[in-house]
């Protein structure tokens, strides 16, 4: 009973992740030229042309990446790593727009947009617990 439910809830964290990271991957590069006009108004990057062409395709890509390796039993602990890291990157990111910086740009489309700078920052967080709760059963799991 306990291992299916490890199972199960590793499946669920593992699909939940792939759905996340695709949806915000592909929004990013279907409205790529938005994408590059919020990172360029963000009052925390440097305004390098080439810094924030580079973000503007390196991030979706990563994110896109990302789930793809989730979709692989031999990549999952990477993958979890890469999500873990890559929410705690963006968690301090909306922090510091939080705590620190002059103005909240608006920088999100689809339907995370509704969401306040704050909720962005509790739904990182609850993710981030949501990947390490995941990574620790998945690490216990290929132990045995």
């Amino acid at each position: 009973m306990k291992l299916v439910f490890k199972f199960s809830y590793i499946l669920l964290c593992r699909s939940f992740f792939i759905v996340l990271l695709m949806y915000a991957g592909l929004t990013k590069l279907l409205e790529v030229d938005l994408f590059y006009d919020n990172l360029y108004n963000s009052p925390l990057l440097p305004k390098s042309e080439s810094l924030l062409f580079i973000l503007t395709w390196a991030i979706p890509l990563i994110e896109i990446m990302i789930a793809i390796a989730l979709c692989f039993k031999d990549f999952n602990t990477q993958a979890l790593i890469s999500i873990i890291s890559l929410l705690a990157v963006y968690s301090i990111y909306i922090a510091a727009i939080l705590w620190l910086a002059p103005y909240q740009p608006c920088s999100c489309g689809g339907v995370i947009s509704a969401l306040s700078w704050k909720g962005h920052f509790v739904l990182n967080i609850s993710s981030i617990v949501l990947a390490l709760s995941c990574l620790w059963l998945h690490l216990k799991k290929i132990k045995k």
